[in-house]
């Protein structure tokens, strides 16, 4: 089994022991450097009602808060959240996966996201 592939199985286990599902998803995200207050940018690569999965080209400490906008596609609708870095890790040379769970559960949101990204029968 390679790296790969031992990630998205250690991934998938992760998913079961969630409380809300986790939905993958490509969109972009926005979000204010604590540190330098410069805007940042990653994608989006899963979303549930209390997190989002990154994929961004810097690390991000655990337990920072941040300060996020979510780009709706099909409507150029834009969500506000803040969250906080529960875990990052590095998985290439400036490449880093983190999770962050969100400060409030915003299920209109994952709603508009999944219907831009599904459909509108998504369920």
């Amino acid at each position: 089994m390679d790296r790969e592939e031992q990630d998205n199985n250690e991934y998938s286990e992760k998913i079961e022991r969630r409380e809300f599902i986790r939905f993958p998803v490509n969109l972009h995200l926005k979000f204010k450097d604590p540190n330098t207050n410069e805007e940042k940018e990653a994608q989006i690569r899963d979303i549930s009602a209390k997190g989002i999965g990154v994929w961004t080209d810097q690390g991000l400490a655990n337990n920072t808060n941040l300060e996020m906008w979510i780009e709706i596609p099909n409507g150029g609708q834009v969500r506000y959240n803040g969250g906080r870095v529960v875990w990052s890790k590095q998985v290439k040379p400036n490449e880093y996966r983190a999770g962050i769970r969100l400060e409030k559960v915003d299920l209109i949101g994952v709603s508009l996201i999944l219907r831009a990204t599904y459909g509108q029968n998504w369920l």
